[in-house]
């Protein structure tokens, strides 16, 4: 019996809900008309990107300075003399590099990434040189 119930769907679109006795609330003189706030405070302040990430930059020139840990272990502690010409130079400079361009944040991102892969690089020629170390006193 479909004519006994009104229709929600009508109920909603037409009118809206209506407290009795009281206009629609676009209607009504003590609510005031929407208007958008301004937000006209101060001077409008100029598009700024994000800051340089100066902490990974700190990392990466750290990260890099202990590498030198590598050289002076095996020339100090064992006495192997080829390792001490294997110090991660390019690593050091780019990180410091990295700290002194603070004020270009693409930059900064670069040498970030030049830092980190000088140190991985750097990282691989002592591992192989370890290695080929390792193999010379196997064979003979």
């Amino acid at each position: 019996m479909p004519h006994q119930r009104p229709d929600p769907r009508r109920f909603w679109e037409d009118t809206g809900p209506a407290v009795a006795g009281r206009a629609p609330a676009d209607q009504r003189a003590d609510v005031p008309a929407a208007v958008p706030p301004s937000y006209t405070y101060g001077a409008p302040h100029p598009a700024s990107g994000p800051p340089p990430r100066v902490g990974s930059a700190v990392t990466a020139l750290v990260c890099a300075v202990l590498t030198l840990a590598i050289p002076a272990f095996f020339t100090l502690v064992l006495g192997v003399l080829p390792f001490a010409v294997l110090v991660n130079v390019p690593g050091i400079a780019f990180g410091a590099a990295t700290l002194a361009r603070t004020g270009d944040p693409e930059e900064v991102e670069r040498f970030i990434a030049y830092t980190w892969g000088a140190t991985i690089l750097y990282l691989l020629v002592v591992a192989l040189a370890i290695a080929g170390m390792v193999t010379l006193l196997l064979t003979v």
